[in-house]
């Protein structure tokens, strides 16, 4: 006969240090784990796009522009295409691009500065699709 010792596999008693040893849980396999942070990490990520790419219109852009954050509810004059509009006397034209997802969108107000877009009495707003100005 051969000198094998059997060593025996049976879990330890309650009442023993080993029992404490051991995880409460079952270990999670490497993969199953691994897919479930990417699924989460995916979630996690999809819902911060959501929250940050939903372009809506500031509290005072009464317009509903997606991205211009018009000073003025009152809608410049334009012929031929919003991108024309007018200011009346006394008043200057003062644009600017920002960007919808792939669009520009140009953004525009008629306001008593003769050097800034962000101060002065605001006459009017206006907005367009840069695509769309001829």
């Amino acid at each position: 006969m051969s000198d094998r010792t059997l060593i025996d596999v049976a879990a330890p008693a309650a009442d023993s240090p080993a029992a404490h040893d051991r995880p409460a849980l079952p270990p999670v396999p490497r993969r199953r784990m691994i897919s479930w942070l990417s699924a989460g990490g995916l979630v996690l990520v999809g819902g911060l796009a959501n929250l940050l790419g939903t372009a809506q219109p500031a509290r005072a852009d009464c317009q509903g522009s997606p991205c211009c954050h018009l000073a003025s509810c009152r809608v410049c004059s334009w012929s031929t295409s919003r991108c024309r509009y007018t200011c009346p006397g006394g008043y200057y034209k003062r644009y600017w691009y920002c960007a919808a997802g792939a669009r520009f969108i140009g953004c525009g107000e008629c306001t008593t500065s003769s050097s800034s877009c962000w101060s002065g009495s605001f006459y009017c707003s206006i907005w367009w699709d840069d695509a769309y100005c001829y």
